[in-house]
């Protein structure tokens, strides 16, 4: 039995259980550390083995995720009845710290005003401007917005409907269109009869990285970045009294603790009512008039 044998069943297993992008990046990460030991028999890897491999990845969070990949792979080897023992199991703890930085995001109104004229004085792509503004208004992340298919959309409704499969939870979430959000949308009808916000080269949705090249391209790199509006979006709501699990929920978090195993509230009532006073907010930094 190699590291090859017990791997390829495990990313199996999980596949169903996380989005594919997620799954892609735990395959890269197995591959780019590993790949040169997955034909050896895995009574051969030893603590040692995997520690001295980890201590090359540079970075320091990479190194842990990698480790704990590989620990969850031999904990279901060993369910399965593949492996006898975890080489891997808790060698994490001894790679030093890492350093979470902050996603850089601009501190003052002022500042994202500015942000917000330029996005609309913007008229090379506005598929893609339009994209950035709606991952801005919903406070969604970047995938979930620009894969928007027409189907998601209830515009009678006012309910932006994204199925599981396209949430990093995995768990389906619905987003209440406000008048800002409605407007995105329907300048964006007739472009594709799929796509919400599609390519203008094949049938697809926007280049991945767009919305982000958008922001380098109007002078906000290192300033700004598009996980950033989504802490933005956190501080303005929790700064104005909105409710820690309707701020949670909206940006599709999963509460942590004994709160979030008995809380499976939607608040969609209320994050109607919350993101409609969003709405107002951002739109009032729009406003070229002020």
């Amino acid at each position: 039995m190699t590291l090859h044998d017990i791997i390829m069943p495990w990313l199996d297993f999980i596949s169903k259980r996380f989005a594919k992008k997620t799954n892609r990046y735990y395959r890269f990460l197995l591959n780019k550390h590993f790949k040169q030991f997955f034909d050896l028999k895995i009574g051969k890897i030893s603590p040692k083995l995997i520690f001295d491999i980890a201590l090359k990845i540079e970075s320091k969070k990479e190194a842990k995720q990698t480790l704990t990949l590989l620990s969850n792979v031999f904990d279901y080897a060993m369910a399965m009845g593949l492996a006898m023992s975890n080489p891997a199991a808790r060698l994490r703890k001894f790679i030093a710290p890492h350093i979470e930085i902050n996603h850089p995001h601009l501190k003052t109104e002022t500042e994202l005003s500015e942000l917000l004229r330029c996005i609309d004085l913007y008229s090379k792509d506005r598929t893609t401007s339009n994209a950035l503004l709606a991952i801005i208004y919903t406070a969604q992340r970047r995938a979930e917005i620009i894969g928007a298919k027409w189907e998601e959309i209830n515009f009678e409704k006012r309910i932006w409907t994204i199925p599981a499969h396209r949430m990093k939870m995995k768990v389906e979430q619905e987003i209440p269109i406000t008048d800002s959000v409605y407007s995105i949308l329907k300048a964006q009808k007739g472009l594709n009869d799929t796509f919400v916000f599609p390519s203008k080269y094949r049938n697809a949705p926007i280049y991945y990285e767009a919305p982000l090249v958008l922001l380098h391209e109007l002078g906000y790199k290192r300033r700004q970045t598009l996980h950033g509006f989504r802490h933005i979006f956190s501080t303005a709501t929790h700064e104005n009294k909105f409710a820690y699990d309707i701020i949670e929920k909206q940006l599709a978090h999963k509460i942590q603790g004994v709160r979030g195993i008995y809380n499976k509230a939607d608040y969609f009532d209320e994050r109607v009512k919350m993101m409609m006073w969003y709405d107002d907010y951002i739109t009032s930094l729009r406003d070229t008039t002020k």
